[in-house]
C-alpha cells in the first residue's frame, strides 16, 4: 500500500523525505545482496506468501467437506432405511401378486445395504475430515472443531 502524497513546504522537508524514503529502500535492499536473498527475509516471505494461505486453504476446504460429508451421510441413511422399508412391504405384498414382487423386493433389500454402506463411508470421512483439521488447528495453537461422535445413534 502506498501512502498518500503529502504537500512539502520547504527545500529542506523535501530533502528530509526524500533521505527517509532513500533509507527505507537501502533497508528492504540490504537483504538482497548480489542478487541473493537473506535467509530471514526469504522465509519470511515463504510463510506470508506460501504457507498461510496453504493453511488457511486447507482449513476452509476440510470443514466444507466435512459439512458436505455429513449430510451426505445423512441424506444416504435416510435412503437406505426407505429402501429397506420398501423390501418389507414388497416382501409382504409379494404372497398375492407373485415372483417378480419378490425381485424386486430382494433388489431393494440389497440396494438398502449399498446406500447404508456408502453412508457410513461418508460418515467415517466426514470424522476423518474432523481430525484433519483439529491436527493443523493445533500446529496454529487454535482450538479445534468438534468431531462427531454418534455413539448414542445407534445405525
Amino acid at each position: 500500500m502506498t501512502e498518500p502524497l503529502r504537500v512539502v513546504s520547504t527545500e529542506t522537508e523535501l530533502k528530509r523525505l526524500l533521505a527517509t524514503t532513500i533509507k527505507e529502500e537501502e533497508k528492504e535492499d540490504a537483504s538482497l545482496r548480489n542478487g541473493i536473498i537473506s535467509t530471514n527475509r526469504l522465509r519470511k516471505r515463504i510463510v506470508v506468501d506460501i504457507i498461510q494461505p496453504a493453511y488457511i486453504d486447507d482449513i476452509k476446504d476440510s470443514i466444507k467437506g466435512r459439512y458436505n460429508c455429513r449430510k451426505v451421510s445423512m441424506v444416504l441413511f435416510i435412503a437406505s432405511v426407505i429402501l429397506s422399508s420398501v423390501a418389507t412391504i414388497l416382501t409382504f405384498l409379494s404372497t398375492y401378486f407373485g415372483h417378480y414382487i419378490t425381485l424386486i423386493a430382494g433388489s431393494c433389500g440389497v440396494c438398502s445395504s449399498i446406500v447404508l454402506y456408502c453412508s457410513s463411508v461418508a460418515k467415517s470421512e466426514s470424522k476423518r475430515m474432523s481430525i484433519q483439521v483439529n491436527e493443523t488447528l493445533r500446529q496454529l495453537k487454535i482450538e479445534g472443531v468438534p468431531v462427531d461422535d454418534d455413539d448414542d445413534i445407534k445405525r
